[in-house]
């Protein structure tokens, strides 16, 4: 009799776990993403979606907002109607105070049928205004499937907030004699350093929250002098851009000199492939690398350049 008891107890307790799960798994309508940073005279843009619909055909919500944080500049239609080109319609798309409204259907021809899965319903863009913190909350929401009926669904509110703006810095830096400038590291000289490495083009990025000052910036690569750039100015909320900095080629062996060893290694290596003299990286060891360490030679690192302005 107990053995009965407790199989059918752990019946009804997988029963319960099985419906927590289709509960958990069923349609959201939320904000993506959930929260989002921004800054005085930033924007914010945030989709609406809806997940794990069953033949969705339309559907209709408001969404308040602070306007003294932010403001309304405009609420589209997403993809679950932009997919399908002159085959939906759009009733209401405006932002009113502190109020975004939004009402769309798809239409039948010559679409096959109503959608199943996670749709994106719209599209809404923000100005930051002030400091502080901006609730998205969602008011009246309604789903229709294909039959003009509800979707059941929970909703997920959002939030934007805006903060002090960063300070970026920004900048070029380039390898001699090659066209591909990407993997130069770049190190910040502030507490703690703060290191990225350039793409292709040779552009470089910081962002974070720096106060006004005069900076210093390195730069790093293998077979190439180190470079520095000294007192660079940089404003605190703004985005700065410091003067461009060519690294010299010639450094084989990295000691921060270019010398007769670096000399010897290039004609060693020279009509090879060997990476480790290969100054322009064109797979092969030429007189384009023996002119680089040639024109360099006897040239030490740092290579200091001004950027004060």
């Amino acid at each position: 009799m107990k053995v009965r008891k407790s199989a059918i107890a752990l019946a009804i307790v997988l029963a319960l776990v099985s419906t927590s799960l289709v509960a958990a798994q069923g349609t959201v309508v939320y904000v993506e993403p959930p929260t989002q940073d921004t800054y005085p005279g930033g924007q914010a843009v945030v989709e609406v979606w809806a997940s794990e619909v069953t033949d969705f055909y339309g559907a209709q919500f408001t969404m308040t907002f602070s306007d003294t944080i932010v403001s309304g500049v405009s609420v589209e239609p997403g993809a679950a109607f932009t997919d399908y080109p002159d085959e939906y319609e759009v009733a209401v798309a405006s932002i009113v105070s502190d109020t975004v409204n939004f009402a769309a259907t798809l239409l039948r021809v010559p679409k096959a049928g109503p959608i199943t899965g996670d749709v994106q319903l719209a599209v809404i863009t923000f100005d930051a205004l002030d400091l502080g913190t901006s609730p998205l909350t969602f008011g009246e929401v309604k789903l229709s499937d294909v039959a003009g009926e509800p979707i059941p669904f929970d909703v997920a509110d959002g939030e934007i907030v805006v903060t002090e703006a960063p300070t970026v810095i920004n900048g070029y830096a380039y390898l001699e004699g090659r066209t591909d400038h990407s993997g130069i590291e770049v190190t910040l000289e502030i507490s703690p350093a703060m290191t990225t490495t350039t793409d292709a083009t040779g552009f470089y990025s910081f962002e974070g929250m720096m106060p006004s000052g005069n900076y210093t910036v390195t730069y790093e690569a293998d077979l190439y002098l180190g470079a520095v750039s000294m007192d660079a100015v940089v404003l605190e909320g703004e985005t700065n851009v410091l003067c461009d900095v060519t690294l010299l080629g010639g450094d084989l062996n990295n000691d921060g000199v270019i010398d007769i060893l670096d000399l010897s290694l290039c004609a060693a290596s020279f009509d090879t492939a060997a990476p480790e003299a290969d100054v322009n990286a064109d797979g092969v060891v030429d007189v384009y690398d023996l002119v680089l360490v040639g024109k360099n030679f006897k040239l030490e690192a740092p290579t200091v350049y001004l950027c004060n302005g």
